[in-house]
């Protein structure tokens, strides 16, 4: 049911300080006291709606040109890059889909809510700021530690669980749209406006939330890559996902062998002989892992996995069709090979991390400029993809 001016103001003093709103002619403003801004109400409305709108504006957390939070609600801005004027141009709004729990924790990107616009156009820097031009992810339904006494800490606890979230919410979308999204920092700065570029969601049928989705360290190196431009050190960057977890999955792999060899029906340990055995095999596996091997071994764990040669081949057909277009695999047979594959990418790596021209490469070793991108392509696929099957032993 609709409140109108006549109600509104009863109804109000019942809940709020008297300075904390004003009747007006047409409605009702109310004031955020800890930001000292303002926002007005016009009325009829429906009641509920009207004192919900209220109650989230006063309770409202604000900092500065970044994004704004209440218990159960983050708003932060984002950086659509160059997919900016296709929002912009189009009032695309990625909604929760159909099915969504609403009781659970999900996202929304779009256009700025009242409450964040009203906010931010109070102390922008910039002359030429206009809400509208601007993207926000919205995190439902997080709470905060009740259990946590000390005020600031709950409070920075929670304002990172929600980076982090919002980090696997760029993540999913960049792997299945190719969109690239950044948080984004209005505090000091002026409007950018990037080229225009298309985008489709159709791919995106969850925006559901969950913590510990994805290890955050990957993240953040895949999130930092995907912001970079176009150069030997974005490839460099996306391969950071995989050399994040070498000595990790090296030890897991080492530790799984030296249990068999401890676990063998035939091992004593109050036999030196047998401890003996042990400790050459580790000795010898220290000696032998480089980071190709490493390399290798984040492949076997996280790329291919105990996937049938048929179904690793249908779901890492894009790569495996990268790779044959610059003719650095001729077959299914080689794609299989993870040693050659993980030659391949680590040996591009050292290509673009050393530029030692006394000492050149052989012609044919030597990677051309136009396949830079199709290099980038290749080991974004296979970052992503470790990602998605990392899990921490």
């Amino acid at each position: 049911m609709d409140i109108t001016i006549e109600t509104v103001e009863e109804k109000l003093k019942t809940i709020y300080k008297e300075d904390q709103f004003d009747m007006t002619v047409d409605g009702v403003t109310v004031y955020n006291k800890a930001h000292k801004i303002e926002r007005h109400f016009e009325l009829p409305v429906e009641e509920e709606l009207l004192l919900n709108q209220i109650k989230n504006f006063i309770q409202t957390h604000y900092t500065q040109g970044k994004y704004i939070y209440f218990n159960g609600y983050f708003e932060g801005l984002i950086d659509l890059n160059n997919f900016h004027q296709y929002f912009y141009d189009n009032g695309f709004d990625l909604s929760a889909p159909e099915g969504t729990n609403k009781e659970d924790i999900y996202y929304e990107i779009g256009g700025l809510s009242a409450d964040f616009a009203t906010m931010l156009e109070s102390d922008i820097i910039s002359d030429y700021f206009q809400p509208e031009h601007h993207h926000s992810i919205k995190i439902y339904n997080l709470k905060w530690n009740e259990k946590e006494k000390d005020k600031q800490k709950r409070i920075d606890e929670y304002i990172d669980a929600c980076y982090y979230l919002g980090d696997i919410a760029f993540f999913d979308l960049n792997r299945k749209t190719g969109v690239s999204i950044a948080w984004q920092d209005l505090s000091a700065d002026d409007v950018f406006e990037p080229d225009f570029e298309e985008v489709n969601f159709e791919t995106i049928n969850n925006t559901e939330l969950a913590h510990g989705k994805y290890d955050r360290d990957l993240l953040k190196y895949f999130n930092r890559a995907s912001q970079m431009t176009v150069s030997e050190f974005k490839y460099i960057a996306y391969f950071q996902v995989l050399e994040c977890i070498f000595d990790e999955v090296y030890l897991y792999e080492t530790v799984q062998d030296a249990k068999s060899i401890i676990d063998a029906s035939w091992f004593r340990t109050s036999e030196f002989d047998h401890i003996n055995k042990l400790i050459k095999v580790i000795d010898r596996y220290n000696k032998e892992q480089n980071d190709k091997n490493k390399t290798k071994l984040v492949l076997e764990k996280y790329f291919k996995m105990n996937l049938h040669d048929e179904a690793y081949l249908i779901a890492n057909s894009d790569v495996k069709e990268f790779l044959e277009d610059i003719n650095l695999i001729k077959s299914d047979a080689e794609f299989k090979d993870l040693q050659k594959l993980a030659g391949i990418i680590y040996d591009i790596r050292c290509e673009y991390t050393h530029s030692n021209r006394a000492f050149p490469k052989k012609r044919e070793n030597v990677i051309s400029n136009n396949e830079l991108e199709t290099h980038i392509s290749i080991i974004k696929a296979i970052a992503e993809t470790v990602i998605v099957n990392y899990k921490k032993q």
